[in-house]
């Protein structure tokens, strides 16, 4: 399978926007991808990484980042909370949630128990008042997930948003014996699944995430600044 994602460095940015971004693990924008509806997908609207220790804010607002969403806990968190770039903490899992070691669990986990988190990071990025960043700890898993549910809403079609999902593997240094589920490579069956439980239960993924909190406001207004006209 091909993948036609493009990273900080290949994306067509200018100098700035690399230079700043080039430092974070798994870094790739979301801009380009066509829509079932012929429509494309703004460049730069949304990147997403993996953690942002080290990166100074600074930088980030240089490169035109606006919002940072972190979706990792606040025992992972080197956080900050001043500067130029609005940052929203929207942990997946809670304080105190253990974390299954197989990432099928993982998974089932974030979309059976985690639907408030996630929708309230989709909305975080919704709300932001330009291209926003969304990180966790390897920016595969929890980052793959709310990823592929915003291009789903956007109406990008599945083969496309796997392809994204699956640029984690060649971007970062991952082992199916990893002792730890952040160091695994993500495989297909493993969004797929997910797709199908949401589905199975909501209808769609723009149910789920209005089921759990995405409010229409949020949903119009991030397929208004995603989406070219």
């Amino acid at each position: 399978m091909s993948t036609t994602t493009t990273t900080a460095s290949a994306a067509g940015t200018a100098g700035a926007t690399s230079t700043a971004l080039a430092g974070l693990r798994n870094v790739r924008q979301l801009g380009g991808m066509r829509t079932f509806d012929g429509r494309v997908t703004r460049h730069g609207f949304l990147w997403r990484s993996g953690r942002t220790d080290g990166v100074d804010p600074t930088a980030l607002h240089g490169a035109g980042i606006r919002t940072v969403v972190s979706l990792r806990r606040d025992s992972e968190e080197h956080r900050y909370t001043d500067g130029p770039v609005r940052y929203h903490s929207c942990p997946v899992f809670p304080a105190g949630q253990d974390v299954p070691a197989e990432l099928a669990d993982v998974y089932r986990l974030m979309v059976d128990a985690c639907g408030p988190a996630l929708a309230h990071a989709v909305g975080r990025i919704a709300d932001s008042d330009g291209p926003a960043l969304v990180h966790c700890a390897a920016g595969k898993d929890r980052t793959g997930l709310v990823a592929a549910m915003v291009l789903d809403v956007l109406g990008v079609p599945e083969r496309r948003v796997l392809d994204d999902y699956l640029a984690s593997n060649a971007q970062s240094h991952l082992s199916p014996d990893a002792a730890e589920a952040t160091g695994r490579p993500v495989t297909e069956a493993l969004l797929v699944d997910a797709f199908r439980r949401i589905r199975a239960r909501h209808g769609s993924v723009t149910e789920y995430l209005s089921h759990h909190g995405l409010e229409p406001a949020q949903l119009t207004r991030l397929r208004a600044t995603a989406l070219e006209p």
